[in-house]
C-alpha cells in the first residue's frame, strides 16, 4: 500500500489545490473537529467554499485520508 508521508508527496500526487484542501481538512480533522463543524468553518463563517464545492472536496478527502501519515506533531 503506497503512504502520503510528506506535504510535498501529498501536493505532487493531487496538485496544489486539491492537495491544499485535503491538508486543511486534515489539520482541522486533527484538531478534533468533525465533518459538520468543519463545513461550518469552511462554507459558513469563512465562505472559502460553497457547500456543493464542499461535498465534493470532502469525498475527495475522505478516499485519500487512508493513505495519509502527515507527521504534525513536529508543528505545533
Amino acid at each position: 500500500m503506497t503512504t502520503i508521508n510528506t506535504e510535498l508527496e501529498l501536493f505532487s500526487l493531487k496538485g496544489n489545490v486539491t492537495g491544499g484542501k485535503i491538508l486543511l481538512f486534515d489539520r482541522l480533522e486533527h484538531n478534533n473537529l468533525n465533518e459538520e463543524e468543519i463545513r461550518e468553518l469552511v462554507v459558513d463563517k469563512y465562505e472559502i467554499m460553497r457547500p456543493k464545492h464542499f461535498i465534493r472536496s470532502w469525498k475527495e478527502y475522505v478516499k485519500t485520508k487512508k493513505f495519509l501519515c502527515l507527521d504534525t506533531a513536529d508543528e505545533k
